[in-house]
């Protein structure tokens, strides 16, 4: 398990710098795991239990102690009630810590809304002070397949030290392209992720012609140089190649690919505006 959590890691994290905490799914739902810099985090400890991951640790920079809560909230009312229980003595033995707690809750089969569930929720914050960020740009983070429902089941809390030490913060959500659900992160400064990564489609891998054409084409490359500067500068231009292939054959596939996102979150926000009754042209 180790082993493949760590090629995952590896999958979801840009360089080998990180460390992550992970919990087992229950049946086929409530799998966790988070993942960090080890530059920025120190992780002191991790525990975890239904529906839970807590990791415990350090801000390299300023030696601040920290706490990030990974939930996965059950959809029994009995089951959410002793999983928030859980979470405030988490929040009392950690009182003078910078908390955040990253929620996302299990959808029943029922999707109608118990008060109950509303109030446990709603006395968890009050009773613990913790802060549940507002999301910006967006009412709703989950969409059902056909469109008849939609809720905010995924969110970020915070305490106050949280706050003092990140006053800036804001909850920022992703389109949620062809899933059901849209990422959410939190931002505190615009930052510039320098040249976009170049994309490869697996579609192209289905094409006849593909692999010959890549062949014939870093077969005809010539760059005199040693070895890892020939490597790169091939690649350069195999890329450029590439694109124009995928032109030719497929058409504008990345804009046909974007257009369809785009059309999606649009339909999404008139829907939150409008409802579904509403009439849209595109």
């Amino acid at each position: 398990m180790e082993t493949m959590e760590s090629r995952v890691g590896t999958e979801l994290w840009p360089d080998k710098d990180f460390d992550w905490a992970w919990k087992e799914a229950d049946g086929r739902a409530g799998g966790l795991i988070s993942i960090w810099n080890r530059k920025l985090f120190s992780k002191t400890s991790s525990w975890h239990c239904r529906g839970l991951l807590v990791v415990n640790g350090r801000w390299r920079e300023d030696g601040g102690e920290m706490v990030i809560i990974n939930v996965y909230a059950p959809c029994s009312t009995v089951e959410k009630e002793q999983l928030w229980e859980t979470i405030k003595l988490v929040l009392e033995q950690n009182e003078e810590a910078r908390i955040c707690v990253v929620e996302e809750e299990r959808l029943g089969r029922r999707e109608d809304i118990d008060r109950r569930d509303i109030n446990l929720f709603d006395d968890l914050i009050s009773s613990s002070g913790l802060v549940d960020l507002p999301l910006w740009g967006r009412k709703f983070t989950w969409y059902k397949p056909d469109g008849t429902c939609k809720s905010k089941l995924d969110r970020i809390l915070v305490n106050e030290e949280w706050l003092t030490w990140k006053p800036d913060l804001k909850l920022m959500s992703l389109g949620r392209s062809i899933s059901d659900h849209c990422p959410i992160f939190l931002r505190t400064s615009i930052v510039d992720w320098g040249l976009k990564p170049f994309k490869f489609f697996n579609g192209w891998l289905a094409h006849a012609d593909f692999k010959d054409f890549c062949i014939r084409k870093w077969n005809s490359y010539k760059v005199q140089g040693w070895k890892c500067f020939t490597l790169k500068e091939k690649l350069k231009m195999l890329k450029l190649d590439l694109k124009a292939w995928s032109r030719e054959i497929f058409g504008a596939l990345q804009q046909k690919v974007e257009d369809q996102k785009e059309n999606i979150e649009r339909l999404d926000r008139f829907d939150e505006i409008f409802g579904t009754s509403g009439t849209l042209f595109i």
